[in-house]
């Protein structure tokens, strides 16, 4: 994916850091090229997500403009199109999840779509980590240590930042 979304967890609370592309990219071209190929294949789970998420990023990022009058609900639209066409894609989940997290702060919802993922692929250490960060925000401590205890456990990339979590939050 060409964007970024990102959260920071200081001093117990989460901030939501606003989107940022990376360099090079144009989203909107991206979204016209997609818009494009869509026409003749309409199965592509994978760029209807893009799609989605690179509207949802550029509404986010823009909210008095919003791109070819395209709502943050036809974003959702795309991605659960996406998510229709490859029910078992767990970072379609992801993106869900950050869908209802940058967009509407709906935590249940997101920490609903993280857990989906988690489900599909209970070894990827980001989406514990994502999922702790919901529920800390959700007020829900005893849930967030457990993801990050559970991050640290698989020992990936990310497990230095959850082991720093439950240093800081899980006594």
């Amino acid at each position: 994916m060409l964007l970024m979304l990102t959260t920071t967890l200081v001093s117990g609370q989460i901030t939501r850091n606003r989107v940022f592309s990376l360099p090079g990219s144009d989203e909107k071209k991206r979204i016209e090229v997609i818009d494009k190929i869509l026409i003749s294949k309409k199965d592509s789970a994978e760029l209807y997500v893009e799609r989605g998420q690179l509207v949802m990023t550029l509404n986010v990022n823009e909210p008095s403009q919003q791109f070819v009058k395209r709502t943050n609900a036809q974003a959702l639209s795309d991605i659960d199109r996406g998510i229709s066409l490859r029910p078992a894609k767990p970072e379609f989940y992801k993106i869900k999840a950050d869908y209802f997290f940058y967009v509407h702060d709906d935590f249940p919802s997101a920490i609903q779509n993280m857990s989906k993922a988690i489900q599909l692929d209970s070894t990827n250490c980001a989406f514990y980590q994502r999922r702790a960060m919901l529920y800390f925000k959700n007020n829900d401590k005893d849930s967030a240590c457990k993801d990050w205890n559970k991050c640290a456990v698989l020992n990936c990339k990310e497990a230095e930042g959850c082991v720093s979590f439950v240093n800081d939050y899980c006594k």
